[in-house]
């Protein structure tokens, strides 16, 4: 339908579901340190606070905590493993610095924010 509205086929502008973001040269690829059962309690693209909790590993027998795993920097989280166990030294998502784009003004980031980041 957002195709057909941009196209002038149906009325009304098409929706936006997802922002945009400028992505900084900062990019953390998080690993597990223990072997468990993930639970991410994150989406994909989904912006984070630092030291937010991102996901945590538990011992499949016993349901026990193993790991905690938190945001090092406010950023958007992306790359999360689709496995639903975790092994030590496997990367389990990956968090990038980035700014959100204003869509209907998508100016670039300053250069001062540019190398910051």
């Amino acid at each position: 339908r957002n195709v057909m509205r941009a196209l002038g086929m149906l009325p009304g502008d098409p929706a936006i579901l997802r922002p945009v973001w400028w992505e900084g040269a900062k990019r953390v690829q998080l690993a597990a340190e223990a072997q468990g059962h993930i639970r991410f309690y994150v989406g994909w693209y989904e912006p984070v606070a630092a030291d937010q909790l991102i996901c945590k590993i538990f011992d499949v027998p016993t349901s026990g905590k193993l790991q905690e795993v938190r945001a090092p920097f406010a950023g958007v989280v992306g790359g999360l493993d689709f496995r639903p166990i975790a092994r030590p030294g496997e990367t389990l998502c990956w968090v990038n610095d980035a700014m959100r784009v204003d869509i209907e003004n998508p100016t670039p980031p300053s250069d001062d924010w540019s190398a910051k980041h």
